[in-house]
């Protein structure tokens, strides 16, 4: 069959071909994420906070993924909401079923799981390690929520950046947490723990990082928490995957309010 040339069509199937072209390239094209070359460490650091502090809250669709120390994996999909007041809450169903139900508030973290996710809810309370054991792991693990705006770099706030700096980044450091930043768009990629012989290993990272047309900042909707026992070098990971997140969206106190039969787990 001989190949239709493009001057064969008319002008209005013409104008549609152009308009699908026009679809195709806008939908491969993001917009630029914001670049601040020639900055300090210092400079770079302060930039970024400022940045990261204009995060009020987060909100959207969620898949969150646990991969144990043997590679499998168990999905569970879901909403999430965070507030940088410290409020969040996950939400996670699988095949149409609520499975569990994760909420935090500066009074206290509620957890309601359905008897039919024993596993997952098994597999979830191994997330003492990254907080060590001195609080409820579903607690350490609804701190971590937060994370997703208010990633852990409090104590970083006035470090200095580490002597020898890899290429293209930035270290920040304190005594007990590492920070690193992409060195000319300030993202933050990973925050880990310094390690320890005694304390759990855990880092966490963010991917995904997209500029918010309606704010105008910069944010990952993607974070993944690696989790390692330091007394068995068991090693697992929790991903959370946000799918049409909301930045700094209104979302009332009544989003937060515990689902009825849920327990307290927060000591």
């Amino acid at each position: 069959m001989r190949p239709i040339g493009f001057r064969c069509l008319t002008p209005s199937l013409r104008s549609v071909v152009f308009a699908l072209f026009a679809a195709v390239w806008l939908a491969g094209c993001s917009t630029p994420l914001p670049r601040h070359p020639g900055l300090s460490p210092q400079q770079a650091w302060a930039t970024y906070l400022e940045r990261q502090h204009r995060i009020e809250s987060l909100r959207g669709r969620v898949e969150l993924t646990l991969t144990d120390a043997d590679g499998k994996r168990r999905t569970l999909d879901g909403a999430v909401a965070v507030r940088a007041d410290g409020h969040a809450r996950l939400q996670l169903g699988r095949l149409g079923r609520d499975a569990l139900d994760l909420t935090r508030r500066p009074d206290g973290v509620w957890l309601w799981v359905s008897p039919q996710v024993s596993e997952q809810r098994s597999a979830l309370e191994n997330l003492d390690d990254a907080r060590g054991r001195e609080r409820h792991p579903m607690a350490a693990f609804a701190d971590a929520l937060v994370w997703l705006v208010r990633p852990p770099i409090d104590e970083i706030a006035n470090a200095t950046a580490t002597p020898r700096q890899p290429k293209g980044r930035l270290v920040f450091r304190s005594a007990e947490r590492e920070a690193t930043l992409k060195r000319e768009t300030l993202l933050l990629t990973e925050v880990r723990a310094i390690d320890s012989a005694e304390g759990p290993g855990w880092s966490v990272s963010f991917e995904d990082h997209r500029l918010d047309p309606a704010t105008g900042l910069v944010f990952s909707p993607e974070m993944r928490l690696d989790l390692r026992d330091n007394a068995t070098d068991d090693r697992f990971a929790v991903t959370l995957r946000m799918s049409r997140p909301e930045l700094n969206a209104a979302i009332p106190d009544t989003a937060f309010g515990p689902r009825r039969g849920a327990e307290p787990v927060s000591r």
